[in-house]
């Protein structure tokens, strides 16, 4: 079984503070980065998308879903987007037509697909960039706050698509302020606290979310 180790031999500078951690993700397996807010999860995963953090990644495809909506630029809209995944991710990005991806019906996206993004909500623009995910064959998914400004049946989806890559052995890490989105999976508790060192750290914890 293929995993992803997470070490540092020092402690690493995020925004706010130093972090040490040393941790492992197997594929197949999903592990929940909690600790109070404010503490720098978001900051940690920032981290790992820096040069120094992907060096983690050798090798392996990652996808980074972050807070960032889609940029209101213009008139750009999805099209535009699946241009840009496509240039990137090259051999790794399967779309080929809506119309060919389940997700894309459960999704609901038909009315606002083609949409300009200044003319989307909240909600609207965090789905799409879900659903871009489902075209990206990566070893490994970063998500970071994906219930943020998704309904009830959206997120019911996400979760059914967390699911789907679980069972294929891809690996995912994230974190949400909802964190009963991933309750019904087995999940690898990753805790992010102070020691009694005082040292900010990430460390396996022993309970559910």
């Amino acid at each position: 079984m293929e995993k992803i180790d997470f070490y540092s031999p020092h402690s690493v500078q995020l925004n706010h503070a130093a972090i040490e951690f040393n941790f492992s993700i197997a594929s197949g397996n999903l592990g929940f980065l909690q600790g109070p807010n404010g503490i720098g999860k978001t900051s940690f995963f920032r981290y790992l998308k820096s040069v120094q953090g992907l060096e983690f990644f050798k090798g392996k495809t990652v996808v980074f879903f972050d807070q960032a909506p889609l940029l209101p630029l213009g008139e750009l809209a999805f099209p535009d987007y699946l241009d840009l995944l496509k240039e990137h991710y090259g051999e790794r990005f399967l779309f080929s037509d809506n119309s060919d991806n389940p997700w894309f019906t459960r999704y609901q996206l038909q009315e606002f697909i083609e949409r300009p993004f200044r003319r989307l909500s909240g909600g609207q623009n965090q789905v799409l960039r879900l659903y871009a995910m489902s075209f990206i064959e990566a070893d490994l998914f970063v998500i970071d706050e994906a219930s943020n400004n998704l309904d009830r049946q959206r997120l019911n989806v996400f979760q059914d698509w967390v699911g789907e890559q679980v069972k294929r052995d891809k690996i995912i890490l994230a974190t949400d302020h909802q964190p009963q989105v991933y309750s019904s999976f087995e999940l690898k508790n990753l805790i992010m606290d102070w020691d009694d060192a005082g040292v900010l750290s990430i460390q396996e914890g022993d309970y559910g979310v």
